[in-house]
């Protein structure tokens, strides 16, 4: 189900003399894919093998931040349940010596949460698990249970993440030339789910909750002025979240 407009502004985001400017902190992305691009841009990458393949259409899908993502460890995901805990997140630190870099932190605003996972994502999650490589000494023995440790051509950290992101999109629009594909950054497949949730008409507190937001009003203001973008081309998944709202 797609909407034409946008949906009524939360409750508690009301207010006679409240601004009606995005709250203090928000910043609203600029691009974001339709549903037709991402499933173009991942099966590509797929097909080719190219070392986070996997991590693109999971970031798409979920939403996560990309330190989330570095972050998650084995016991957080539940494929039985279908289920994702986010607990914790890579926060890597320029200043700490070398060795000592990488580090775990708890989710932004310290909001651990469990969200639900479609067909697909757990097919991931499942062949990633199939071929999981040993975690090098240099993390820590205690993080040798990551879903996404560095190894098979991945660096596991925010800059390495977004570098592989930029050179998969070059390798895409070279493969396919006529493609329409806005270039994004990797927390644009965080916006990309986000906006594609709210064109399929999802209910706004779901996701908050899926991207663990502070608030309702973070989530509309961020990202209902990019719901005509995401309409176009096709806001359907054929299996994308169908299990999952």
């Amino acid at each position: 189900m797609s909407i034409t407009t946008p949906p009524p502004r939360p409750s508690s985001a009301r207010g006679d003399n409240r601004s009606s400017g995005p709250p203090s902190g928000a910043i609203q992305p600029n691009a974001v894919w339709n549903a037709e691009q991402v499933r173009s841009f991942c099966t590509w990458a797929l097909d080719t093998s190219r070392p986070w393949a996997l991590a693109w259409s999971i970031l798409a899908r979920t939403g996560l931040r990309t330190g989330e993502l570095l972050g998650l460890e084995w016991h957080d995901v539940d494929l039985d349940a279908g289920t994702l805990t986010i607990r914790q997140a890579l926060h890597y630190s320029k200043a700490a010596p070398h060795g000592q870099r990488p580090g775990f932190k708890p989710p932004k605003h310290d909001h651990v949460r469990t969200i639900l996972l479609d067909a697909t994502t757990r097919e991931h999650f499942a062949a990633i698990k199939g071929q999981r490589l040993e975690l090098p000494a240099a993390l820590g023995t205690e993080h040798r249970d990551l879903v996404f440790p560095p190894g098979n051509g991945r660096s596991a950290s925010q800059s390495a993440l977004l570098s592989a992101f930029r050179r998969d999109q070059e390798l895409y629009s070279a493969a396919n030339p006529t493609a329409e594909l806005p270039r994004l950054t990797v927390k644009d497949l965080r916006h990309t789910h986000a906006a594609l949730l709210l064109a399929l008409g999802t209910d706004l507190r779901v996701v908050q909750e899926r991207l663990g937001h502070s608030s309702p009003d973070v989530t509309y203001t961020t990202y209902t002025h990019l719901m005509t973008a995401t309409r176009q081309g096709g806001t359907k998944w054929p299996d994308y979240l169908g299990e999952a709202v």
